[in-house]
């Protein structure tokens, strides 16, 4: 007998361990110790450990979300809901075809899922009835994967193209971004015209069916959802926006942290004031008899200091001020600042200025850079204020104040604040 080679040696002795552990009666086949699974209600209530173990699975449902090549794919049957983990090459299929579903059980990033699928359309059926559920339950996790329907008002529409993992451009999709109280999530939308404008969405009331999907950290916590939905046909209009915005009824700055109607029905509002600080593309601070306000947009209109603008947004709390977010704005013309309200000497800071333009002389006791600011402490009688000017428009003059000089600086007041809003520091 001719020696055996390395290679052959390995390959031999590869097939031999083999053989060995097939004839082991302790062992066998994942799939041939443990039971099959033939429904998604079964796989969810395994344990991730449990689902580790690739329990083999066959089950037979509608997909309600497809999309293989952005690696998302959620089914459902008659017991629950489902994430399919497809990978590689995928069959042609929709949301709405009925299929059949072998593979094993994984644990998943969140929730169990299924790994490994072979996938069969068998025909069609009807998408599952949607269950309305508060956007607080789904911020639960209780209803990850499931077909669900939630309602809320559209605060932004975008369309987003999503790379996949494999980094080969996925399809684009419309996003729409929907507040529901307090909270916010995206519905991102499969299947809609392509050249057509949906900015008419925007504060329009809206009833939504999708897929629930969890956002999670790398802990397997939840930390928001997002809802995927197959086509524009799942999006009812419940209340159409204004045609309008800026025909809306002008609010003072001042009411829009207070209790109105308006407010109250998570709807657009409508300030005008006058520019007080821009930074395109990221917010201004606009400013009228009342008071000021934070008004958050990518927008990169040019407006100026003392320029006087018409804003329309959604209300939000900031730490003090009004926010506008979502917002957009539009230039009147050319006004002036206000006078700034002068801090020095003040016997007590509190909140009564956040937002509002200030001045306040004292006395530079530290600098430094922090990310992209010039930022400089200031002692005015017993407190201290930071100062912050952004770093790339800072000049030589103001890079070499001394510490130690005597300032007097005018701008934005705001108020930083623990967890019960009492104010701890000003800058």
């Amino acid at each position: 007998m001719l020696p055996l080679s390395t290679r052959q040696f390995v390959r031999a002795a590869a097939w031999m361990l083999a053989a060995s552990c097939f004839s082991d009666p302790s062992y066998a086949w994942t799939q041939e110790r443990l039971p099959l699974l033939s429904e998604v209600a079964q796989v969810r209530r395994l344990t991730a450990e449990e689902a580790r173990q690739k329990y083999p699975v066959h089950l037979r449902g509608v997909l309600t979300y497809y999309m293989p090549e952005l690696g998302v794919t959620f089914f459902q049957d008659s017991t629950a809901g489902i994430y399919i983990k497809v990978e590689g090459v995928a069959p042609q299929a929709s949301a709405g075809d009925l299929v059949e579903v072998d593979g094993v059980t994984g644990p998943g990033d969140f929730a169990p899922e299924v790994e490994k699928p072979r996938i069969t359309v068998v025909g069609k059926a009807p998408l599952p009835h949607a269950q309305l559920f508060p956007l607080e339950e789904l911020l639960t996790g209780r209803q990850d994967s499931q077909w669900v329907e939630i309602r809320g008002v559209v605060r932004s529409v975008d369309i987003e193209d999503m790379d996949p993992p494999s980094m080969e451009k996925g399809p684009p999709s419309l996003v729409l971004g929907i507040a529901a109280g307090n909270n916010k999530f995206k519905a991102r939308i499969r299947e809609f015209q392509h050249d057509t404008s949906y900015s008419s969405l925007i504060d329009a009331a809206v009833a939504v069916r999708g897929a629930c999907a969890t956002l999670f950290n790398e802990r397997r916590q939840l930390v928001g959802i997002q809802l995927y939905v197959p086509g524009l046909e799942q999006v009812r209009i419940e209340e159409a926006a204004r045609a309008d915005a800026y025909a809306l009824p002008i609010m003072p700055a001042n009411s829009l942290m207070q209790f109105t109607q308006e407010r109250a029905s998570g709807h657009r509002l409508r300030v005008q004031g006058v520019v007080t600080f821009s930074r395109p593309r990221h917010f201004l601070v606009m400013q009228d008899s009342s008071g000021g306000v934070v008004v958050m947009s990518d927008q990169d209109t040019a407006v100026r200091l003392g320029d006087r603008i018409d804003a329309v947004g959604f209300p939000a709390s900031g730490q003090y001020a009004p926010i506008l977010e979502d917002a957009e704005y539009r230039r009147i013309g050319p006004g002036a600042a206000p006078q700034p309200a002068d801090l020095t000497g003040a016997t007590s800071l509190n909140s009564g200025h956040d937002a509002e333009l200030v001045k306040v002389r004292g006395r530079v006791i530290d600098k430094s850079v922090v990310g992209e600011e010039l930022v400089s402490t200031l002692q005015a009688g017993r407190y201290t204020i930071r100062v912050n000017l952004d770093n790339s428009s800072a000049d030589q003059k103001a890079r070499s104040i001394a510490i130690g000089s005597q300032l007097e600086v005018t701008g934005i007041w705001s108020v930083q604040t623990d967890e019960y809003r009492n104010p701890t520091s000003f800058k």
